[in-house]
């Protein structure tokens, strides 16, 4: 029996609801940054297994230019991806979420959490980094006025 797009996982529901409110083709990272789901190989993978081979998804490569690094592969909704997509969710909106969805939901909100822990943390680093060259900015000034101040008790002599 053929698969549909109601037996996809909630992984490969997201990567089509990330599709389907876009306004051009996306790059697995930009999927990605999105949908919260990471790696890229597992998005990949469910375009690549499932998506493309039931037509809902269509990718294209672009050329490379000039160097020799290739650029992301560009990937979009074909028009029975976006009629299945918006059936999906039109089903979801009159269901809402049975007891048998709930654990994927968890899976897919623990995905999340992690993903935006992941970025929290990462900001983190940044404004410690920042905190960092403050200070050395600071300690670099209050030795500059310390040194000013000698050479102009210096000149006075």
């Amino acid at each position: 029996m053929a698969m549909t797009v109601a037996d996809l996982d909630w992984k490969s529901h997201e990567i089509l609801g990330v599709l389907f409110e876009a306004t051009e083709e996306l790059t697995t990272s930009e999927i990605r940054d999105l949908s919260g789901i990471e790696p890229n190989r597992v998005i990949l993978y469910r375009i690549e297994n499932y998506l493309e081979p039931m037509e809902l998804v269509e990718t294209r490569q672009p050329p490379t230019e000039g160097g020799t690094v290739v650029p992301g592969k560009r990937i979009q909704l074909t028009e029975k991806g976006e009629q299945a997509t918006a059936d999906l969710r039109e089903s979801d909106d009159k269901e809402g979420v049975s007891i048998t969805d709930l654990p994927e939901r968890v899976e897919q909100l623990a995905s999340l959490i992690e993903s935006l822990r992941d970025d929290i943390d990462r900001i983190d680093r940044r404004l410690d980094h920042r905190e960092e060259v403050d200070d050395d900015v600071a300690d670099a000034i209050e030795n500059m006025d310390e040194r000013i101040s000698t050479l102009e008790a210096y000149h006075s002599e």
